[in-house]
């Protein structure tokens, strides 16, 4: 893979997995400073300055390349062995003396929600209550089980059953990639990004494509492939790694952190972190407000400084 380069020289990898409300908010920063990987379980011809890979397996770099890593709500979508051999080829990749940062679901936040609405529907069985309810079940559960794309967070929004403030003080913006105000969004529909330089990219990438007929049928091919594949299983979201395989708090996120190695392991929020100049980047904080834009924890460490 061909490593980009931030306008200050520096090697900065992200890695997220897909969500094109973040792609709409944070693309035009990471696809020219960053060098992007999306977590993808089927194979995809890389596309400007996205590329696609299978984070189970070994990164396509040589050891200590990065000046800082962000991995962005990947690690949730990976068994506990796999969160393990990932870990350890972030630390791998990064360079000594230089920070990882890792974003999930807060489990801590996520059980206290529940918790909650449960008091409230016991202490006041009102039809608000039980909505809130549902939800706080779903959230703990739903995503870990769903058998079918969506699951049963997806059936609620269908049914109307919700409180869209509620959720959205939940989700952040990423709400928005489940629902508009034309209702529920379908599932297989995804919003294409018009930025300058998506637009940019996406007009070399199709340059390439035709400039080079290799490509062309590779590509033709991974899309045989992955349609052959998602017929075998069902579109099964443990397959394409929708589901949720496992989840953290700050506690056990902190934890794998300090297992492979990394040193001054902390919790930060979505606004702070010791990658310098991310404030110029601000990948976790929404465009529209002074909140995250998609709720989690964030915990960074360093990988010692071997030099010393």
């Amino acid at each position: 893979m061909e490593i980009n380069r931030s306008k200050n020289g520096k090697a900065l990898l992200h890695l997220y997995r897909s969500g094109k409300i973040y792609s709409e908010q944070k693309n035009h920063i990471f696809l020219k400073e960053w060098t992007n990987i999306v977590f993808s379980p089927l194979p995809f011809v890389n596309r400007g300055n996205l590329n696609y890979h299978n984070v189970t397996q070994p990164l396509l770099f040589d050891d200590n390349i990065f000046d800082a890593v962000n991995a962005y709500h990947i690690l949730e979508h990976l068994t506990p062995e796999e969160g393990d051999f990932f870990i350890s080829e972030l630390y791998r990749v990064l360079k000594p003396g230089c920070v990882c940062r890792l974003s999930t679901p807060d489990l801590e936040g996520i059980v206290k929600d529940y918790l909650d609405s449960l008091k409230c529907v016991d202490d006041h069985p009102s039809e608000e209550n039980m909505i809130k309810y549902h939800w706080g079940v779903c959230e703990l559960i739903d995503q870990a089980t769903r058998s079918q794309s969506g699951g049963e967070m997806f059936k609620l929004l269908q049914q109307g059953k919700f409180d869209p403030a509620h959720i959205r003080g939940k989700f952040g913006d990423v709400f928005n990639d489940f629902f508009s105000e034309n209702g529920p969004v379908p599932r297989n529909c995804v919003k294409q990004d018009k930025s300058k330089h998506s637009c940019h990219l996406e007009r070399k990438a199709i340059k390439d494509y035709l400039l080079f007929p290799l490509s062309k049928l590779r590509a033709s091919f991974y899309k045989i492939f992955r349609r052959y594949m998602m017929f075998i299983h069902r579109s099964d979201p443990r397959f394409t790694r929708e589901a949720v395989r496992w989840n953290y708090d700050r506690f056990s996120l902190m934890r794998i952190l300090k297992k492979h190695g990394f040193t001054g392991v902390n919790q930060k929020d979505h606004k702070n972190s010791d990658i310098p100049d991310w404030h110029v980047y601000n990948l976790d904080c929404s465009n529209f407000g002074d909140y995250p834009l998609d709720r989690g924890i964030y915990v960074e460490g360093r990988k010692p400084d071997v030099l010393r």
